[in-house]
């Protein structure tokens, strides 16, 4: 009698236990067609910033999110890999966010330099990103002398759309814009949201890979979010895709590979 009951325990248990499994996150199919005619792009970080790298988003996770990669310095090996996991999830350029403290600074613009090169041999595209964590006001015109100067506008690497080049900055920077310009555009993008606010139609749409810290484990759950906004964006016609964000972690949005939940949301976009 007692196995019997033992029996019928068990069972009600592995019953109970998959009807469970209607409460987990449900797996969202990537539109792999779409995606990958869409040009797709990811927010990315060469540097470590303040809020940014070695933050824990939600104290209740158990396990830390963090970045597995060094960000003491952006170094050779470190860019292979990245456009390594990139590529290998059919991402197609970055919007590459520089603080102007890294533009002034000659060892960084070297790595920057280098960075173009390795992005145009492998026909990847860069999008130049202000970004700053304090306000901060920069004139146009100024932004787009020093980059001439260095001739980055040069290379084969960065985006033009129809024929101007994009230049991008987050919500803290105060752009001045006096006159008109050939050659560069300017599109202001909020970081806090994930909108793009810009003088023009804007040209991008947004595909974020949480919502917000406070969800992260649900979202994070089998890259849902991350599928689910992507998939959201391509029916909207979109031609170009911003992925919100490589290694943003201040806000839970990373999609590279982490010691949360390593290689999920790569995997996802493969």
């Amino acid at each position: 009698m007692d196995k019997i009951k033992n029996i019928i325990l068990i069972a009600i248990a592995i019953v109970f236990l998959a009807s469970c499994k209607t409460f987990t996150v449900p797996k969202v199919a990537l539109d792999k067609e779409a995606y990958v005619s869409s040009d797709v792009f990811v927010l990315y970080f060469p540097y470590a910033y303040n809020g940014n790298a070695y933050t824990l988003p939600n104290p209740r996770l158990k396990k830390g999110f963090r970045p597995i990669a060094n960000y003491g310095t952006w170094h050779n090996e470190r860019m292979d890999n990245d456009l390594r996991d990139m590529r290998s999830a059919n991402i197609d350029g970055v919007f590459l966010c520089l603080a102007p403290i890294d533009m002034a600074d000659k060892n960084k613009r070297e790595m920057i330099a280098h960075f173009l090169d390795k992005c145009s041999q492998l026909q990847f595209k860069v999008v130049f990103c202000l970004f700053s964590d304090a306000p901060l006001a920069l004139g146009m015109e100024n932004v787009v002398n020093y980059i001439q100067d260095r001739q980055w506008d040069k290379s084969s690497s960065v985006y033009a759309i129809d024929g101007k080049i994009p230049l991008v900055f987050n919500e803290s920077i105060s752009l001045s814009v006096k006159g008109g310009n050939t050659r560069f555009t300017p599109l202001s993008l909020d970081i806090s949201n994930g909108v793009f606010r810009s003088p023009l139609p804007c040209p991008f749409d947004i595909a974020k890979s949480a919502n917000s810290p406070e969800t992260i484990v649900p979202d994070r759950k089998k890259a849902t979010c991350l599928v689910k906004t992507i998939n959201d964006a391509i029916e909207r016609k979109s031609r170009r895709v911003l992925v919100f964000s490589w290694n943003y972690y201040a806000n839970g949005s990373a999609i590279e590979k982490n010691t949360f939940d390593y290689d999920t949301q790569l995997k996802a976009l493969q």
